[in-house]
């Protein structure tokens, strides 16, 4: 009930766990570990933007380059707040109470970062911080590639916001 002029009052479907109808998992963060060499950082990984859009984050799930900035964005006309938390660490929390407003904040560990809203409970979102290209997200029908890795045995890290984190080798 809060806001309801920008946020709505429909009821809001929870972006923790979506399964399409064949099975696939919908934002689970696939990463390949330690790779020394090979393709350089996507432009989208060293220019990451959250956005806060009618009282939801958007993107819900994303990755960026460590050592990287995040833009932080208020697209609605109320006061949301944008706090980030390493774990139960907060790394920062920035209030942002005009429209159009934007912060930026450099992110200098690779890991997984919760991010939260104190002003509506329900605007949640991670974000992935890595330190090489080999990485994809999976789609609506939970597919994904990396393209371009070096022969080699990786280790590979799968993370899901609901599901948590798998490892697995791979050569």
């Amino acid at each position: 009930g809060k806001d309801p002029q920008v946020c709505g009052t429909a009821p809001r479907d929870s972006q923790k766990l979506l399964v399409s109808q064949a099975g696939g998992l919908r934002n689970a963060v696939v990463i390949v570990e330690n790779v020394q060499r090979g393709k350089a950082m996507p432009a989208g990984a060293q220019n990451a933007e959250i956005d806060q859009n009618k009282c939801e984050y958007s993107p819900h799930v994303q990755v960026m380059a460590v050592n990287s900035e995040i833009a932080l964005k208020n697209a609605d006309p109320i006061l949301h707040n944008v706090q980030f938390f390493e774990g139960d660490n907060s790394l920062f929390n920035i209030a942002q109470p005009v429209q159009g407003q934007v912060n930026k904040r450099k992110i200098e560990k690779a890991g997984t970062l919760y991010v939260e809203c104190a002003v509506h409970g329900w605007m949640q979102a991670n974000v992935v911080v890595v330190d090489n290209p080999y990485y994809a997200v999976t789609d609506e029908n939970g597919k994904f590639s990396i393209t371009d890795l070096p022969p080699g045995t990786y280790r590979v890290k799968v993370f899901h916001e609901y599901l948590g984190e798998m490892e697995t080798d791979i050569t």
